[in-house]
């Protein structure tokens, strides 16, 4: 529910109202309560609609975000599937106003079936705003498939923002799908955003897999724009891995030969780390592309 009302967002219109019961005096309606009375109003229904009492959650998000997370559970009471998408209202209204730990209070409060969307949506935006609060949070998370989809929308809101700091985090976690994961995304995202950065960074790193990939995925997302042939095929001799080896090889190669055929030739030629049937081999390819 959460994805189509995200997605619409723009258009969603959220004037039509589902009127609570009436209050049960005029006179009632007249006073206006202190907010932990409004609070007490919300819970009896006897003072405002659901879009009011939308608004009012919308107006405590800044300054009393507890008041707005208990407006939020009295709409969802009303509305458990939420299917006026006030409650999801609310939610976009917190994560806009940094506060994290209540949407993801709120977030708790949703039936099962909606929580891992809202718990992608919170992750998100709390990773791109304030990384290292979002990464704290992710300890409440006891279910092992809701805290690795929390994990992913971690990393994918953190690197849209800054590839380097969360490679600088993906690198000191332990083996697994969550180091994977991040550590593969923040070098693919740095390699495009800025190259020499991430040249810089790898060289501080020992020789092992995270280099390996991390200087393939330079050099496959470079060219010649951005660095020489040349300076390429010294990050393609530090990889280790063979296959990573031969594809950024061939990677540059295709380019180099279009540019200057002689020096790559040659350079294959010379290079100590190749056989002679993968000389040969890589020469034909290279004189069949011309």
């Amino acid at each position: 529910m959460l994805v189509c009302i995200l997605g619409g967002f723009a258009h969603f219109s959220f004037t039509r109202k589902s009127p609570l019961p009436e209050p049960v005096s005029t006179a009632a309606k007249q006073i206006a309560p202190p907010a932990a009375a409004k609070i007490v109003s919300i819970q009896n229904r006897e003072f405002f609609s659901a879009d009011e009492l939308l608004r009012q959650a919308t107006n405590a998000v800044a300054s009393t975000p507890e008041l707005a997370l208990a407006i939020g559970r009295q709409l969802l009471a009303a509305d458990p599937a939420d299917e006026k998408g006030r409650v999801a209202t609310l939610l976009l209204s917190l994560c806009s106003a940094g506060q994290f730990q209540t949407a993801l209070a709120l977030v708790n409060e949703v039936p099962a079936d909606q929580h891992p969307d809202w718990a992608k949506l919170v992750f998100t935006r709390w990773a791109q705003n304030q990384p290292q609060d979002a990464v704290k949070s992710l300890d409440t998370i006891t279910d092992p498939q809701q805290r690795s989809a929390a994990f992913r929308a971690l990393a994918d809101g953190w690197n849209s923002g800054s590839p380097s700091g969360l490679a600088a985090y993906a690198f000191a976690l332990p083996s697994g799908e969550d180091r994977d994961y991040a550590l593969g995304v923040a070098l693919d995202n740095w390699s495009l955003q800025d190259p020499a950065a991430l040249a810089t960074w790898l060289n501080t790193l020992p020789h092992g897999v995270e280099f390996d990939v991390g200087a393939a995925m330079m050099i496959t997302k470079t060219d010649g724009a951005n660095r020489t042939p040349e300076l390429a095929m010294q990050w393609v001799e530090n990889i280790n891995d063979l296959a990573l080896k031969r594809d950024s090889l061939l990677h540059v190669l295709n380019e180099w030969n279009q540019t200057d055929s002689v020096a790559a030739r040659q350079f294959v030629a010379a290079a100590t780390w190749l056989d002679d049937s993968q000389r040969r081999e890589i020469l034909g390819e290279m004189t069949v592309a011309r």
